[in-house]
């Protein structure tokens, strides 16, 4: 007989018992088939038996999962667990799980799930261990989504998950930042406000359409806003400045630049200040276009930039005299009458006040005694009625000749009119040549003449003149012209006059001084060259003939037409003067 305690247990058969957890004492009695015992005790320790708790992870977040009673310390990244995720438990002990993500806003715990598991909800999570458990732990994880602005002008940003945004100049203001979920596309939308105009996005977004971010990691959005425009343009009449107070950018106009623009937002208040530069020139007065523009004749102005405007600045300008024509020419015989008879010059006053004029000024090139005489007709020149100014030639006993001379008309502070006389006086009459040399230099390629490439070969020979003025003066030798004469071996012999040089520069006549000419003539003779003068009044002088022979013997012209290269020679030297 099997006994606990008095209890019988079985009869006959091996002990068969449940215990409970603990120490228990069995007494065992043995009877045999003639009632005789044995009896003998065993103390048994029943244990209790355990249950394994495992904590897996999912989700696109991270956080971590700890027990109560410990033994649980789960990390959980990107749903993968790591650490302390499995602990075994005395059978039927209960053990709560608490879940915390990694970081607030950032990462959120969603859930817990498992076969078996009831905790709803996102609190802790307890459980009986009376059997073996797995338990899932879910995190996801947020992205913020930031809206920054940038520009001169205003706006709103609107879109998903609360976010309206204002924008003023740059800065924000309201719920600007907003975390999403992992992979979730949102949809902003940029509108401005009156006066300003949305420019377009930058960062996650461009363009200036609508913009949709897709969540996967936390994103910038930058929309930009400018305010509408206008600009103010500063014109300044005068000696003077325009500087601008308290505005950026800042107007500093003069009057050397004329003319000055800036870019201002709408509504801007621009105050203005001029200054005058030069003490002859006084402040006036603003005028400015655009409705509204009340500024006058106070140096300050305030101008309201609700448009373009045009900002004219007049600081008042002093006399100022202007001659017109600013010449004026004289041609006389030598003591006879000029023509014309006299010059008149008109003399305005293109300043803001009347002049009263200085006496004419006269100077004279070359130095000579005064031949000119300038007189006006007014003493005050005002803005509207011009004076007259007459010029004309005194009789002076000038050598034939050109004279210059410079008339100045002004104020007395300023010299600002200049008319400029040329007086030409011609001898009485014509020139007298009493001699002329010449010289024969050679026989030269005619190329160095640059009439054209291959030309024929010449005579090369310098010409002087002895001649006497009109007026009877001495005979006077002036410098050398230089004559280059070309044969044209084609065109047969024969000769005929030229004259290479019909005046001459100084005393009356003009004309180029050494100068080099050259003259084409048929056949292979010598030419005759008739030289006359020609003076400044058409007097041409009586003409002296010289002669040219032609090129002979080495020098000479090949036939038929072709061009020979020869060598200069020496002339004869100079001739006699013919008397």
């Amino acid at each position: 007989v099997w006994a606990e305690a008095g209890t019988t247990i079985a009869t006959g058969v091996g002990p068969q018992v449940d215990l409970l957890v603990g120490v228990h004492t069995l007494t065992l009695t043995v009877t045999d088939d003639g009632d005789a015992t044995g009896t003998d005790q065993v103390v048994i320790t029943v244990e209790a038996g355990s249950a394994t708790l495992t904590v897996l992870g999912t989700g696109t977040g991270s956080g971590t999962v700890a027990s109560s009673p410990a033994g649980i310390s789960c990390t959980i990244t990107d749903g993968t667990a790591s650490g302390d995720c499995a602990q075994a438990y005395t059978q039927n002990t209960q053990v709560t799980l608490t879940a915390t993500p990694s970081a607030v806003g950032v990462h959120q715990f969603q859930s817990w799930s498992g076969a078996g598991i009831d905790c709803p909800g996102t609190g802790p999570c307890t459980l009986t261990m009376d059997a073996n458990q797995t338990v899932t732990a879910e995190f996801i994880e947020f992205h913020s989504l930031t809206v920054q602005g940038a520009g001169t002008g205003d706006g709103t940003v609107a879109g998903g998950g609360g976010i309206d945004c204002s924008i003023s100049s740059g800065q924000t203001q309201g719920n600007c930042s907003v975390f999403f979920t992992e992979g979730v596309n949102v949809d902003l939308t940029a509108s401005a406000s009156p006066g300003s105009t949305f420019d377009g996005w930058s960062g996650a977004c461009t363009g200036t359409g609508g913009c949709q971010v897709t969540m996967s990691q936390a994103r910038t959005v930058t929309a930009s806003f400018s305010a509408a425009t206008a600009v103010l343009t500063v014109l300044i009449d005068g000696i003077g400045v325009v500087n601008s107070q308290g505005v950026t950018p800042a107007i500093n106009c003069s009057y050397i630049e004329g003319m000055c623009s800036e870019t201002y937002p709408i509504g801007t208040q621009v105050t203005l200040v001029a200054t005058s530069q030069h003490p002859d020139f006084s402040w006036e007065s603003w005028f400015g276009t655009g409705s509204g523009f009340t500024c006058t004749t106070d140096p300050t102005c305030v101008v309201t930039m609700d448009q373009d405007r045009q900002v004219r600045a007049w600081f008042s300008v002093p006399g100022f005299i202007s001659v017109d024509p600013t010449t004026a020419a004289f041609t006389m015989s030598q003591g006879g009458t000029p023509t014309p008879g006299s010059a008149t010059i008109t003399v305005s006053n293109i300043g803001d006040r009347p002049v009263n004029l200085s006496p004419i000024q006269i100077s004279y090139s070359p130095d000579v005694a005064p031949w000119l005489r300038a007189t006006i007709d007014k003493t005050v020149i005002d803005t509207l009625s011009p004076g007259t100014m007459t010029l004309s030639v005194l009789s002076n006993n000038l050598d034939p000749g050109v004279y210059n001379a410079s008339v100045f008309v002004g104020d007395f502070v300023v010299t600002a009119g200049q008319v400029n006389v040329t007086l030409t006086v011609l001898p009485s009459g014509p020139p007298v040549l009493s001699g002329i040399d010449y010289a024969l230099l050679g026989i030269n390629d005619a190329q160095s003449c640059d009439i054209f490439p291959g030309s024929p070969p010449g005579s090369l020979f310098q010409v002087a003149f002895d001649y006497a003025d009109g007026d009877g003066d001495v005979a006077k030798v002036d410098s050398v012209l230089t004559v280059f004469y070309l044969f044209q071996p084609s065109q047969g012999s024969g000769s005929f006059d030229a004259t290479p040089f019909s005046s001459w520069s100084g005393d009356g006549f003009t004309g180029s001084i050494d100068t080099y000419q050259c003259y084409l003539f048929a056949g292979n003779s010598s030419v005759d060259v008739t030289i006359t003068l020609e003076d400044l009044a058409g007097n041409v002088s009586n003409g002296i003939t010289v002669n040219v022979p032609a090129p002979s013997g080495a020098n000479a012209p090949p036939a038929g037409g072709s061009t020979a290269s020869v060598t200069p020679q020496a002339g004869p030297g100079r001739l006699a003067r013919p008397q």
